[in-house]
C-alpha cells in the first residue's frame, strides 16, 4: 500500500504544485467513469489502474486508455471501501445484510 501513498502524493503534486513548480492544471486529466449509474462510494488509483465502487459493483479501469476493463465484483448490496497494491485488492462490501472483506489477487 506504499504504492498508493506515492500515487496519492504524485496526484496532489499535480493538483497543487510546489513552491518550485506550480501545478499545471491544463495537464490534469479528467475521466468519466460512465459504467457507474450512481455516485461512486470508493475509489483508488495507482497511475496504471483505477478501482471504483458503486451501483453494487467494483470496477477496474485502465488509466492509460481511460477505458473500463471489467467488473471485479458484482451483485453486491453495497461497496464502501477499496485498497490495492500491485498484487492484491481488498474491498469492504455488503451482500444481503452481511459484511465481507473480499480479497482478490491481481496475479502480479
Amino acid at each position: 500500500l506504499q504504492l498508493q501513498q506515492r500515487a496519492n502524493d504524485q496526484l496532489q503534486q499535480q493538483l497543487v504544485g510546489s513552491a518550485q513548480e506550480p501545478a499545471d492544471l491544463m495537464r490534469t486529466e479528467r475521466f468519466m467513469l460512465r459504467q457507474h449509474t450512481n455516485a461512486i462510494t470508493c475509489f483508488q488509483h495507482d497511475g496504471t489502474k483505477i478501482v471504483s465502487g458503486a451501483d453494487s459493483t467494483l470496477k477496474l479501469w485502465d488509466v492509460r486508455s481511460g477505458l473500463f476493463v471489467r467488473d471485479l465484483l458484482s451483485n453486491l448490496t453495497s461497496v464502501w471501501q477499496v485498497r490495492f497494491d500491485q498484487r492484491r485488492c481488498v474491498a469492504a462490501v455488503n451482500r444481503n445484510d452481511v459484511t465481507y472483506f473480499e480479497v482478490m489477487d491481481f496475479g502480479a
